[in-house]
């Protein structure tokens, strides 16, 4: 029956000596690729949403490029739900 025990604490012990190799690969050799792999993710998201908002950028300037003085002050006076004739003095300017 001790040889039993003997050889059950043996066994537990070597598991115990297993798991704590395994938990310690995992936390030295995969975390850290984990890790970097979701960073390389994070800023590749980053990247995409600066480039949008670049664009978006662009085309709002575009958009204002394209509108007249009077258009511009029509569509903000008409906005804020003011009279519009406000605008008048701008027709024709550029």
């Amino acid at each position: 029956m001790i040889s039993n025990l003997k050889a059950a604490a043996a066994a537990i012990g070597a598991a115990i000596v297993a798991a704590a190799l395994v938990f310690s690969y995992a936390e030295l050799a995969l975390v850290p690729a984990a890790r970097l792999e979701g960073g390389k993710a994070k800023i590749g998201e980053i990247a995409a949403d600066a480039q949008a908002q670049e664009n978006e950028r662009k085309n709002d300037d575009a958009y204002l490029q394209d509108r007249s003085r009077y258009d511009l002050c029509a569509e903000y006076l008409s906005s804020r739900k003011l009279p519009v004739d406000e605008c008048e003095g701008l027709r024709g300017l550029r």
